[in-house]
């Protein structure tokens, strides 16, 4: 591995406020061996009898051995880097916040590439943490093609390989457990030193039971996480030794290593392996992973070196997303457009009511002269995906084409996401992406709202300036309104408060709502004093 450089950035840092069971350095020194692990694992040079006590013994080597890294202490460092090419690597044990988002935003515009760990949140629903749309968010899998067994060799010379037991009593001896092996002069068992045993055969690997899982809470019209890599029992370097270590942190520089746009990582990831079993996740139940639980699929670094076709975007891109204004500090207001329409790798419809058309714009990074054609469209369930065009045919006068997918929902049902995909292919290559939707028929706003349903007034008798003021005084949001649509009829707008530097747009046809404010009137009306013999009370 070579080190470029280092920086402990403590301008800022209240050392006081560092707890007092932890020493750290004022510097780039790595103090627990996180860092050094993780960056072992992106860049270390090949040794040679590297083991963990003769676990996975022989050579050990980075993804990426004759890359430089240039080492900060992560959470001191706000905005920095420059030039083209580089790559940021976050793989931080907690969850990163909104600021850490920005700050890579800043490293985005700058051209480079930003990786941040998924978390270890364990498979719940919406625990996917770093979830940015500019950064590459990945979540860990197993590796299945080895095991570290240690062989036991019973008295008839039966030999018999199994793995330890954790007993995870806090302060326990070992006379908390009934010992199964004693020692004796004349045994009945023995145990020999631990080997490594690789099998002859792949099984698929699996989105590792800790790895955390989608949809994304701060931004639910974008696929999170968007990989997974190999995170689980990874064996790297410490100061001194090796040790194995588990989490979406060792994830992080099996991608981070690859220096590939996050269009290359998603589009050429496998979804089966090699005998074409499906991956699976971990977890209760198990199951087929979908992109909720890996995003594109588990990585392919040899074909995400030659993707063919690439999903780009301009950072700037982000910005008009945002409303953001970035200079020494992040302002954020009101999205104007949908995550679904940035140009991503990926589609998310989070709330498919009527058909919805998504652009996507594909660049030809392969042969000058290639035609591609829409080979696969898996639906997810209940909805139709039409593709226009079909086919699309570069050269070098045409090296970026724009298609549209249009999302239409087939089914009249209140339901959960569903999943499918969208895949490009010529003679040579496969460009695929994740498509998850979910279709509703009930308004957004009524779901979140604790109110009754009644039948909805006649549209004449629903006066939309009085939904309006009744709303305004029933959720209190940020702003209610009442628009025209093109197509006719009028609907009531929320703008709730902003959530992550994004304000919540909700709408829905004024006679929804006016059901809501006669409930609400007939109800005050109900609790309002009576006069009594025709005297006030």
């Amino acid at each position: 591995m070579g080190l470029s450089g280092g920086r402990g950035l403590d301008a800022g840092l209240d050392t006081e406020a560092l707890p007092l069971h932890r020493s750290e350095y004022l510097s780039a020194r790595d103090a627990n061996g996180h860092g050094t692990h993780t960056a072992s694992t992106a860049s270390g040079s090949a040794v040679d009898a590297a083991s963990f006590h003769g676990l996975a013994a022989g050579v050990a080597r980075g993804g990426a051995p004759h890359a430089r890294i240039a080492v900060y202490k992560s959470l001191w460092l706000t905005e920095d880097g420059n030039g083209r090419g580089s790559e940021a690597m976050l793989s931080l044990g907690a969850v990163a916040d909104s600021q850490d988002s920005f700050a890579a935003l800043h490293a985005v515009q700058k051209g480079i590439t930003v990786v941040f760990a998924g978390g270890n949140n364990c498979p719940r629903p919406q625990s996917v943490a770093n979830n940015a749309p500019w950064v590459i968010t990945v979540a860990a899998s197993t590796i299945d093609d080895r095991s570290f067994p240690t062989v036991i060799t019973l008295g008839d010379k039966q030999r018999i390989a199994g793995q330890s037991l954790y007993y995870q009593e806090k302060n326990s001896t070992g006379s908390s457990f009934r010992g199964l092996a004693v020692a004796g002069l004349s045994p009945v068992a023995k145990i020999g030193p631990a080997r490594s045993v690789a099998g002859k055969g792949l099984l698929a690997p699996k989105v590792a039971a800790f790895s955390s899982r989608g949809p994304s809470i701060d931004y639910a019209d974008v696929i999170k996480p968007d990989i997974a890599a190999p995170g689980a029992s990874i064996l790297a370097a410490m100061r001194d030794s090796y040790k194995f270590d588990t989490g979406t942190s060792m994830a992080a520089p099996h991608t981070g290593l690859l220096l590939a746009l996050k269009s290359a990582i998603v589009t050429t990831a496998s979804v089966t392996d090699e005998h074409g079993m499906p991956i699976l996740a971990e977890g209760l139940p198990r199951k087929i992973a979908d992109p909720f639980d890996y995003g594109g699929g588990h990585i392919n670094p040899n074909r995400a070196a030659d993707p063919g076709l690439i999903y780009d975007i301009d950072p700037i891109d982000y910005d008009q997303f945002f409303r953001c204004s970035i200079d020494t500090s992040v302002s954020c207001n009101a999205t104007s457009v949908p995550g679904y329409l940035l140009n991503l790798p990926s589609v998310l419809v989070p709330n498919l009511r009527y058909p919805v058309t998504v652009p996507r714009t594909i660049t030809n990074v392969g042969e000058v002269d290639a035609v591609y054609h829409v080979v696969a469209v898996e639906s997810p369930a209940g909805v139709e995906i039409e593709v226009e065009p079909s086919v699309l045919v570069f050269n070098a006068a045409n090296k970026v084409h724009t298609f549209r997918i249009k999302l239409s929902p087939m089914w009249r049902l209140q339901g959960d996401y569903t999943f499918g995909s969208l895949t490009w292919y010529n003679d040579h290559r496969t460009v695929r992406i994740p498509v998850a939707a979910r279709i509703t028929i009930h308004d957004f706003f009524a779901d979140v709202c604790p109110w009754r349903s009644t039948p909805p007034l006649p549209l004449h008798e629903a006066d939309p300036a009085a939904v309006a003021r009744m709303l305004a005084k029933m959720v209190k949001p940020k702003k209610v309104g009442v628009m025209v649509k093109e197509g006719g009829g009028t609907e009531v707008f929320i703008v709730e408060k902003p959530i992550h530097g994004r304000e919540q747009v909700l709408s829905a046809p004024v006679t929804r709502f006016a059901a809501l404010v006669r409930e609400e009137e007939e109800a005050a009306a109900e609790e309002a004093p009576q006069a009594v013999d025709g005297v006030a009370p």
